[in-house]
């Protein structure tokens, strides 16, 4: 049977399970301690989004998504271009009070707080790794329609530990972690690396002669 969302996911464990105890809503609890697991160990480009963030003038604070989970850039668009912002640590960077562009960021707590407060309602793409929505209100979310396979190995690892049952812990843990590094090795693959490039005062220099020594 594919596992293409909640009620399937469940049906699957289930089939997995093979006993009577495990109830519907235990099956659920599984799920959703597994997602508070992968939320920090996969961490998936297919997970990295972009949205668009609107400043306010003498603000030097924008408001996370609400299913941000970590940050990976932040660049100002206003002027038509991405420029990229630096980011700082909150609370060890010295701040402008001066109305402006901003030039740098951290995260702190709920919000983004800029380097100096706006001097107009500057726009910015924010690129962040969103949380694992849970199925419970989001079916199937991206995890479940691109690996499967993870959702069920992790979320009978719950179950095999609610059990107290160590054979069935090392079975399905087992199965998880190598969907789950399978998962890693496809997402380090997809990443895309810069070519290398050859010195140019290396390819404009002339070459050696041994017998010469030119």
């Amino acid at each position: 049977m594919a596992i293409t969302s909640y009620s399937t996911l469940k049906t699957a464990m289930a089939t997995w399970i093979v006993r009577d105890d495990a109830t519907d809503a235990q099956l659920s609890e599984f799920v959703s301690v597994f997602e508070a697991r992968a939320n920090v160990e996969l961490p998936l480009r297919t997970a990295e989004v972009d949205t668009t963030l609107t400043g306010s003038t003498s603000s030097r604070q924008l408001t996370l998504p609400s299913d941000f989970l970590e940050p990976v850039a932040l660049f100002l668009t206003t002027y038509g271009t991405q420029q990229k912002l630096s980011p700082i640590i909150s609370g060890n960077y010295e701040l402008d009070t001066s109305n402006g562009p901003p030039s740098a960021w951290a995260i702190n707590g709920s919000n983004i707080d800029l380097d100096c407060p706006c001097d107009q309602a500057h726009t910015f793409t924010f690129r962040y790794r969103m949380k694992l929505l849970n199925l419970a209100s989001t079916d199937p979310n991206w995890l479940l329609t691109n690996h499967p396979n993870v959702y069920l190995w992790g979320s009978l690892v719950e179950f095999a530990t609610w059990a107290r049952d160590a054979e069935a812990i090392s079975l399905y843990n087992g199965r998880y972690e190598d969907a789950r590094d399978a998962v890693a090795w496809l997402t380090a693959r997809s990443k895309a690396t810069a070519p290398l490039r050859v010195d140019p005062a290396l390819v404009a220099a002339r070459s050696f002669n041994i017998n010469s020594g030119d």
